[in-house]
Parts: C-alpha cells; sequence; structure tokens
C-alpha cells in the first residue's frame, strides 16, 4: 500500500538542500567523446579544482620519484606524465566522491558507496573488455551514481528506508518492488530524475533508470554495461556486504555485451575479476580520503 506518493517536484527541490553536484564533473564528462579535446582544456578544468590538482600533482610526483626525475612543479607537466585517460579518471572519481560525502547521512551504511564503487570500478572495467574504452569514464560515473535514488530515500525517508531494506533481506524480496509499494515508485526513477536535473549525458540518465528493467534500453550501451556490472559486483561480494543480494542476471543485457561464460576466444575473465577487486578496494581507500 502506498503511504506517501513522491513526486518529480519533491525529488528535485529536496535534492537542493544537499550536496551541489559538481560543475567539473560535467565539465570533463562534455570532453570524454570529444576527439578535438586538448591538453589546455583538462588542465584549465582542474587547475579550478585545488584538491583535485594536488592529487595529480602527487601522482606525477611519485612516478617522477621513481624515474630519478626532479620534481614537477606544473600542472600542464604532471598531466603530460600521466596521461590524459588516468588524469580525466582522477578527476571524475575525485569529483564523486567529494559530492557523495555531502550527499551522505548518517544512516547511510558503508557498504552503500562499497557496493556503488565496485559497480562503477566493474563497468569501467566490461568497458574496456568489451572493445567500447570511449564508454568507459562514462561507465564509471553511471556505475557510482546508480543507486543515488537510494542515498536520496535514505536522506528523506531514513525509517522507511530502515524498514524496506531489512524486509528485502529477510523474505528475499527485490528492494525497489517494496520502494514501489510504499512510495509508488523505486529508487531508479527517483535517480533517472537526479540525474536529468543535474545535466548529466542522456545515456548515464538513461543506465540509471534501466539498470534493473535492462530490456526496455538496451539499445543504450551503458544499459548493459551497468547492469551487468552490478550483478558480476555482487556475486563477487568484494567487500563482505551481509546484506549483498545477488540479482538476476539479464541474458540479453550480457549477450549485448558479447560475453559468454567459458568461451575460449574470451578466456581472461580471471584477470578481469582481479583488476576489479584491487581497483575497487584502492578506490575505496580514495573515496575514505576524500571526505
Amino acid at each position: 500500500m502506498t503511504t506517501h506518493l513522491i513526486t518529480r517536484s519533491e525529488v528535485v527541490e529536496r535534492s537542493k538542500t544537499l550536496s551541489a553536484f559538481p560543475v567539473l564533473l560535467n565539465q570533463i564528462l562534455a570532453t570524454i567523446e570529444d576527439v578535438d579535446s586538448r591538453l589546455m582544456v583538462l588542465t584549465g578544468y582542474i587547475e579550478r579544482a585545488p584538491i583535485i590538482a594536488t592529487r595529480v600533482l602527487a601522482l606525477a610526483n611519485i612516478a617522477a620519484q621513481r624515474r630519478n626525475s626532479s620534481k614537477i612543479r606544473d600542472l600542464h607537466t604532471a598531466i603530460t606524465q600521466i596521461g590524459l585517460g588516468r588524469v580525466r579518471e582522477i578527476a571524475l572519481f575525485s569529483s564523486v566522491a567529494i559530492f557523495i560525502h555531502g550527499f551522505t547521512t548518517a544512516s547511510t551504511p558503508s557498504c552503500f558507496w562499497e557496493h556503488s564503487i565496485a559497480v562503477g570500478i566493474c563497468g569501467e572495467e566490461l568497458a574496456h573488455y568489451d572493445d567500447t574504452p570511449c564508454l568507459a569514464n562514462a561507465t564509471l560515473i553511471a556505475g557510482l551514481l546508480h543507486d543515488i535514488g537510494q542515498l536520496w530515500f535514505r536522506c528523506f525517508y531514513s525509517a522507511d528506508m530502515h524498514e524496506i531494506g531489512n524486509q528485502a533481506h529477510s523474505h528475499s524480496i527485490c528492494i525497489e518492488e517494496l520502494e514501489r509499494e510504499r512510495f509508488g515508485i523505486d529508487h531508479a526513477t527517483i535517480g533517472f530524475w537526479l540525474a536529468e536535473h543535474w545535466a548529466l549525458p542522456k545515456g548515464i540518465c538513461i543506465a540509471i533508470r534501466h539498470h534493473h528493467d535492462t530490456d526496455a534500453a538496451l539499445s543504450e550501451p551503458l544499459v548493459a554495461l551497468v547492469h551487468v556490472a552490478e550483478v558480476l559486483s555482487n556475486a563477487l561480494d568484494l567487500f563482505g556486504n551481509p546484506q549483498n543480494r545477488v540479482t538476476k542476471l539479464s541474458t540479453p543485457a550480457f549477450q549485448k555485451l558479447g560475453l559468454v561464460w567459458g568461451s575460449a576466444k574470451r578466456p581472461e575473465f580471471g584477470p578481469l575479476f582481479g583488476r576489479i577487486e584491487a581497483r575497487s578496494r584502492h578506490a575505496n581507500d580514495l573515496l575514505q580520503l576524500a571526505g
């Protein structure tokens, strides 16, 4: 039975009382598929974000020390040394990490962001595995934000979400089903509304909206990537979440990525899982530092 029907206007208005979405994130996302984007563009963005600039310089100097090179003091040289792809990833992840610390409440369990990190990293690795590296950064962001609707629920309906979470775990019911019963809407739709309000790229918005209901939107490549990433990250259970639930894998989404278990042509699942685990743990450490 619906106890409170949540509307799009309520979601957007209440979100304005939380952490502001980082402008830098959208600026960098706009350059992902722009083949004409130049080093100076990315440098200019990062120069206006001191925390991220400091991290890029620190990483570049660690690499310089290993080569016995002189200390790097300017951002342009640091980015050249690290590489555009790596720097863009640092900027994207750092922007999200800083943002979500301001969006998180005392009632948010640590496993929430551990799960989001794992899905983002897993999705990014799957994009490379599927030979679609141009989607890697977008998949990382879509994965990190795929459950942002749940976080909104926790901010404004904490007691309800605590009850829903316990009920979903004890009775093995999909949390989105219980959300719809209580509020007339689920976290995927709330996340979609938020993503559109923040002017995120259309593909990311759609992936957030359909990360459970994939078959309705498989024409958008990010949908399959985020869905399969969530299922795989749950199966790997990287952070030992006691309420971890392995969700049902959509066969069409799996096939959309050209994945075949046990295929002699694609034998590298083992190394893929190893990279996902190592990078997820490293990213979680970065997230904690960002707070």
